[in-house]
């Protein structure tokens, strides 16, 4: 494995011990405030280092995201349906077709639920609404089974989606 990633793991996991033991501290102290401007203080710089980590947890996710897509890429390409295999893992990639479909307060949307045959009372008071991974499930099984797709679906502009399940082995740092 390349350097420069199992040093954001390790940055990673050396961070997730060390703000843990903060944490742990932070639980006992803050209940303990008694003090108006102490307690705002402490709350301000809380919301900031958890803006701070959410802004690594995006950045993070992006990567991630893109090497999931590029996984798969690989996997397409090397047409032999097997997992990908490495000393750290077994990636088995995923790619779905899916085709873009109506979204809620659009034209088409009820026709689209009215097609699924959810009742109107349902989906304009938002009791039920559409999921994602169930919708590409859906267009994929009619797919595979010969089904027409949703009427309201736009074959023309169909696209992969792509998923990855990785399994480890060993980890990063061994």
């Amino acid at each position: 494995m390349l350097p420069e990633f199992v040093k954001v793991y390790e940055t990673a996991k050396t961070l997730h011990r060390e703000l843990y033991q903060q944490l742990n501290e932070v639980k006992v102290l803050l209940p303990k405030l008694t003090d108006d401007k102490e307690i705002a203080d402490a709350t301000y710089a809380l919301r900031k280092a958890r803006e701070y980590l959410d802004d690594v947890r995006q950045q993070l996710f992006g990567q991630e995201e893109l090497g999931v897509k590029m996984t798969c890429a690989a996997y397409v390409r090397n047409m032999n349906g097997e997992p990908i295999r490495t000393p750290y893992c077994i990636a088995s990639p995923d790619v779905k077709t899916m085709v873009p479909l109506p979204k809620p307060g659009t034209e088409a949307y009820p026709a689209f639920m009215q097609e699924l045959g959810v009742p109107e009372h349902l989906w304009k008071t938002d009791v039920v609404r559409t999921y994602w991974p169930g919708l590409v499930e859906f267009v994929n099984t009619n797919l595979s089974e010969g089904k027409p797709l949703p009427k309201y679906a736009d074959v023309s502009r169909a696209y992969s989606v792509f998923k990855c399940t990785y399994r480890g082995r060993k980890e990063v740092d061994s």
